[in-house]
């Protein structure tokens, strides 16, 4: 039975592993071309999103209680930047649609 699942999950974890390593290369590689300002100040940068996810959660806890019409961030915020066809992968993500 131990050898069954290990046939199973072993070339799953293989496959996950050089995902990983693959995106692990990618980000270091973009760390090391970028000014250490940028890499620096990125996690505060990222930060920022935490209100907005706040809010987003807020929004669809609440506001049902008090008879609040949700707003559709759509309809008033764009975010487009992820077409931009010269960002590579992981500043893709960066700019990736939020909804």
């Amino acid at each position: 039975m131990h050898g069954e699942w290990e046939q199973k999950v072993k070339p799953v974890l293989y496959k996950w592993d050089r995902y990983y390593q693959a995106w692990l290369s990618t980000a270091i590689d973009w760390m090391n071309r970028s000014n250490w300002f940028f890499v620096l100040t990125a996690p505060f940068i990222y930060a920022l999103w935490l209100p907005d996810i706040i809010l987003f959660r807020h929004q669809h806890i609440y506001f049902p209680f008090y008879g609040i019409q949700r707003v559709n961030r759509s309809e008033y915020i764009v975010f487009d930047r992820q077409k931009l066809s010269y960002l590579n992968k992981l500043e893709e993500l960066k700019y990736a649609k939020r909804s």
